[in-house]
């Protein structure tokens, strides 16, 4: 819950600042966060059932008193995929490069083929990749204050939780905003038609990271509400 994730940041994290988190509660003398929605590609990529509840969740959210605001985002969602993929490709050839030589083998054969394409791909198109993802982020943070966004919304899967342990799941919906390096927090809520949890997921400004837990917070004691 947000209360562990509060706690587990103000161990782990150099330089947190709970009383930002405290006062993001409060929110302006109480007056409640407004939220985005990245309307377009992005939210399609979500499962028929995933959307629908989504929906039913914002309207839920918009009659306890929450302003919502869709706005069309990541309009290039497959070269933010594309771009992603070799980054990820690259910074892990960088730093475990070497186990390819050494330990080839004995790696797990998707690992030993992200650190196979990481070599082959070159540092000036890492540079153009790392440049654009910070302009990505400079996008979404112009369009977050120039509507007056508080915190962003999402499904945080395009489906319900995966079965057993053999995979996390597909992070489509996570994957823009960590290229964008922008902090998210996932809410259940919930759940799929095989009974499996959905997850809310909110996405503040960059380094908001206790704006983000205090909001959430307030956001997830509503939950059982509505």
């Amino acid at each position: 819950d947000v209360a562990g994730a509060h706690l587990a940041a103000s161990l782990l994290v150099d330089g947190w600042e709970p009383e930002h988190v405290e006062a993001a509660a409060e929110f302006s003398n109480g007056r409640r966060p407004v939220l985005g929605i990245p309307r377009g590609p992005f939210l399609e990529q979500a499962e028929r059932h995933t959307r629908a509840a989504f929906r039913a969740i914002c309207d839920a959210l918009e009659r306890v008193g929450y302003a919502l605001r869709a706005l069309p985002s990541f309009e290039d969602l497959e070269e933010i995929r594309t771009r992603h993929r070799r980054l990820l490709a690259y910074e892990a050839a960088e730093v475990h490069g070497a186990l390819l030589q050494d330990h080839g083998e004995e790696l797990h054969p998707t690992t030993r083929e992200l650190l196979e394409e990481g070599l082959g791909i070159e540092p000036a198109q890492a540079q153009a990749d790392r440049r654009e993802a910070r302009e990505l982020r400079a996008a979404l943070e112009r369009t977050r204050r120039g509507a007056g966004i508080d915190l962003w919304i999402s499904p945080a899967a395009p489906g319900g939780a995966p079965e057993g342990l053999s995979s996390t799941g597909d992070p489509a919906m996570n994957l823009p905003w960590t290229q964008a390096g922008l902090p998210t927090l996932a809410l259940p809520y919930g759940r799929d038609q095989r009974g499996l949890p959905l997850g809310l997921q909110l996405t503040a400004g960059g380094g908001a990271d206790e704006l983000l837990l205090g909001l959430g917070g307030r956001i997830e004691a509503a939950l059982p509400e509505i």
